[in-house]
């Protein structure tokens, strides 16, 4: 090969590495030049974000300075307020239940669970109690899909098994009861959900400022919000708060937010349960009493300091119910019930009203399992006796 043959392809080795740099170097730019404008961005919005804050500041420091306390008078309508919450109330899972838990503007309901003890199945639940009484609905659910939230509360209305719809075990007339019932409610305006379909839903029920602000405008639109579940909003706005510190900040925004609330905020919640050395046959004998609730909480625990009524779901399943424990409530009085018991038909996946026949499938359930439990333990002896033949 020639020696002008060897400096060309020197020279065009040289060329391509010199382009390949270029592209990089131009491509590094890029990146640097994107990252400057999203830090600008962060910068200005947090830069707003704390402009309105200390103007907030400032106004009630102004208010404070120019206060004449001795000048606050008698506010006639304030103190008749909490006896009118309690004639707005709504109904309460059923209207026994209702007797105990007042659903009423100003209320701010936690219930906290465990992970699977029904806290979706009670957000159907309640939400169905309301919209059977042409009462309007808005669920927060930042957990479950919007579908199946409405699924549910359809299900529960046609009497359809959920478990079933979403196994496909139905039969085509069933599923479109479903369809049929779900398509009503939202045209009549008494269910509306909002689930992180996309990033703006999403920033609706997993930041404290979406919450907040859809809150606002629910405001003489809605007659009952339920949020699935407090412990999920979690997310900040700028991504550098521990969730639970976005918890807590929550909290206080929902405990100034709920005196001026026009209905009550019911907020499902996730907690432990009641570590017991013994197994109990009734879950609802276990001494919640003494056992609060705010030693088993999971995320921030300032809400546990502004609800108005902390109400436990417990879920028991050798004995097919569950119960409400009462830890708080606003409304208190001598006779309150402090633990309802809530039967639950696993098979149509619902809360029903107990019956002689509901016991007798639960006692035959029980011992059906019993039995199965000890043809296992007898197979199971059997086999190690066979094994200590054979040694």
């Amino acid at each position: 090969m020639s020696d002008n043959n060897i400096n060309k392809k020197e020279h065009e080795e040289y060329d391509k590495i010199i382009r390949q740099e270029y592209e990089q170097n131009v491509e590094t730019e890029k990146l640097i030049q994107e990252n400057k404008r999203i830090n600008a961005f962060i910068y200005n919005k947090k830069l707003k974000v704390q402009q309105k804050q200390y103007e907030k500041m400032s106004n009630i420091q102004d208010s404070l300075e120019k206060e004449d306390l001795t000048k606050r008078g008698f506010n006639r309508e304030s103190m008749l307020k909490e006896l009118e919450d309690r004639k707005n109330a709504v109904t309460f899972f059923n209207e026994v239940v209702s007797k105990d838990f007042v659903a009423a503007p100003g209320s701010l309901m936690v219930i906290p669970s465990m992970t699977n003890n029904g806290k979706s199945t009670m957000t159907a639940h309640l939400a169905e109690a309301l919209v059977n009484e042409n009462k309007r609905v808005l669920i927060l659910s930042n957990e479950e899909k919007e579908e199946d939230v409405r699924a549910r509360i359809s299900c529960l209305r046609t009497n359809v098994s959920f478990g079933d719809y979403k196994t496909s075990k139905c039969t085509h007339e069933e599923i479109e009861k479903v369809l049929l019932d779900g398509e009503l409610l939202a045209n009549n305006g008494n269910l509306v959900v909002i689930s992180p379909k996309n990033e703006v839903d999403a920033y609706k029920v997993t930041t404290v400022d979406g919450v907040m602000a859809t809150l606002e405008k629910a405001k003489g639109n809605f007659d009952a919000v339920i949020l699935d579940y407090y412990t999920n909003v979690n997310m900040s706005e700028f991504g550098n708060i521990d969730p639970w510190h976005v918890n807590n900040r929550l909290a206080s925004e929902l405990n100034i937010f709920k005196d001026t609330a026009p209905f009550p905020i019911i907020a499902m919640a996730q907690c432990e349960g009641i570590r017991s050395e013994k197994k109990v046959e009734d879950k609802g004998a276990l001494d919640f009493e003494n056992n609060h609730v705010m030693y088993r909480w999971k995320g921030g625990k300032g809400i546990i300091i502004y609800a108005t009524d902390i109400i436990e779901l417990v879920k028991d399943f050798d004995n097919s119910c569950s119960y409400f424990w009462a830890h708080k409530v606003r409304f208190s009085h001598g006779d309150l019930q402090r633990k309802h018991h809530l039967p639950f038909d696993k098979k149509m996946q619902k809360f029903v009203e107990w019956s002689p026949e509901f016991d007798a499938k639960v006692t035959a359930s029980k011992v059906t399992r019993e039995s199965n439990e000890q043809s296992k333990e007898e197979l199971k002896n059997i086999f190690n006796g066979k094994n200590e033949g054979n040694n």
